[in-house]
């Protein structure tokens, strides 16, 4: 059980550097989009899960991090570049990028989900979880991103993308 909790956290911790980058950069994320985004990747990690005893013998899991470490690399690059050429953002701007930056911040889950092999029982628990814990990470650390800078008067802009970039450097040393 533990394993399973220790899991999600991992896995999650995506969401929650995505909740501080938006949050370093001066974007609060909507309730609603907050909702919406963890529905979209609850739902990627429990077909995941459901998918992975059937996948665990097919797919190389040299394969799966490489995916993941270079999507999570090029997310921490777009927002470092982004803050470093100081473009603004405005929540329209950012509609463009909402769907593609829910799919990568999810791919750490899809891809730890197909390669556990969990039972029916551990899949629905492990996916209450997950949802609850990536709902609060998403919302919670961008609300707190958002104020810190402004009271620390310090601009924290590079570290959203530094930290997408250290999460993707971390992903493909586990190979």
């Amino acid at each position: 059980m533990l394993d399973v909790f220790i899991l999600i956290l991992a896995v999650s911790l995506d969401s929650l550097s995505y909740g501080i980058a938006l949050g370093f950069n001066k974007i609060k994320i909507r309730l609603s989009r907050s909702v919406i985004m963890t529905i979209f990747s609850t739902v990627l990690f429990f077909c995941a899960l459901m998918l992975s005893n059937i996948l665990i013998n097919i797919i190389n899991s040299t394969i799966l991090y490489l995916i993941n470490g270079i999507a999570l690399i090029l997310l921490g690059l777009f927002y470092f570049i982004s803050n470093i050429t100081k473009k603004e953002y405005v929540e329209n701007t950012h509609d463009k990028h909402f769907l593609l930056s829910t799919i990568i911040i999810s791919l750490d889950a899809i891809f730890s989900a197909l390669l556990s092999g969990y039972c029916l029982k551990i899949a629905i628990m492990a996916t209450i979880i997950y949802c609850v814990i990536t709902f609060l990470f998403i919302f919670v650390a961008n609300r707190i991103a958002f104020i810190l800078p402004n009271r620390l008067n310090f601009n924290f802009g590079i570290l959203s993308g530094l930290l997408f970039i250290a999460l993707g450097i971390l992903k493909l040393l586990e190979i």
